[in-house]
């Protein structure tokens, strides 16, 4: 149970993390010699996935001409967690915006040249890419998943989308689709004008800034109230160094207790509030992990 549990964190911590894995591989190293070698061959095998794909991007970013190219994950996939491989977005076979696709591509012709036979299965929903969303005169800069990603680059082409437009492009069922946009609107990028419709917002206009816990006006707005897991980010940052957004949000979910007020945010909500504290100096965000500023 513990193996694989350390897996999915690994896992975790590898994907949305750098190159440089020399602790990661301590820790391998150290718990090898309490489980054995073959409880943690699965790891090791990640750990080597990540140190070969830092060199096939070296090697492919010399010869394609993309000023930003990608940082691209190559992993294999049988020794891997399934949570590495498989999301709602990938079963539905998401479709990224075509500035991503072509990037996607460039790198894969590369690829062949380097590994052939081989080829490249893409994962929409794994990585993060970071992104500058104008709003009126303001940059935001964003960290997202390339799907929820390729929404708001679609919002950057036009103001206005239908969610069956919308959808259509991005291949996703007009549930999964109408649900990513209101957790964008609910973060004040984009606005709902009826059932079908959105639009981007001309400033950044959080919904939970102008709400209170029941939703209505007055009082502590929910994003004010989690101000009381200060301490408990802190202290899992203390702990685990560095921990990417949804393992804090996972970690959040179990541990907290009375008399803390309970945590029922959602991972956006939970964004935004971290978001806070880098603004504040407090953390830091660097590839997709949270660490404490020192």
């Amino acid at each position: 149970m513990f193996i694989n549990e350390y897996r999915n964190e690994l896992s975790d911590r590898l994907i949305k993390g750098g190159y440089e894995t020399n602790a990661e591989t301590k820790t391998v190293e150290l718990l090898k010699i309490r489980f054995g070698d073959k409880a943690l061959q699965n790891c090791e095998i990640m750990l080597k996935d990540i140190s070969d794909s830092k060199f096939i991007n070296q090697n492919i970013h010399e010869k394609i001409s993309i000023k930003e190219p990608l940082d691209v994950k190559i992993i294999s996939r049988n020794y891997w967690p399934t949570s590495a491989q498989e999301t709602a977005d990938v079963k539905e076979q998401a479709k990224l915006h075509p500035l991503i696709q072509d990037m996607q591509k460039e790198f894969e012709n590369e690829y062949r040249k380097l590994k052939a036979p081989r080829r490249l299965i893409w994962q929409p929903s794994l990585g993060t890419i970071d992104i500058i969303v104008t709003l009126g005169e303001q940059d935001h800069p964003v960290t997202t998943n390339p799907v929820d990603g390729s929404i708001l680059l679609y919002f950057g082409e036009s103001d206005q989308w239908s969610i069956s437009s919308l959808a259509e492009v991005l291949n996703l069922t007009p549930e999964t689709c109408l649900k990513k946009c209101q957790t964008w609107a609910k973060n004040g990028y984009l606005k709902q004008l009826d059932d079908e419709l959105f639009e981007l917002q001309t400033e950044l206009t959080p919904m939970n800034a102008m709400m209170d816990q029941d939703g209505g006006s007055g009082g502590e707005s929910r994003q004010q109230l989690m101000r009381a897991y200060d301490s408990m980010v802190t202290q899992m940052l203390e702990t685990m160094e560095a921990l990417e957004l949804g393992r804090i949000h996972s970690m959040l979910t179990m541990v907290v207790m009375d008399p803390m007020p309970t945590y029922d945010y959602d991972t956006q909500e939970l964004r935004a509030y971290l978001q806070e504290l880098i603004e504040e100096g407090t953390l830091l965000l660097d590839g997709g992990l949270y660490r404490l500023k020192q």
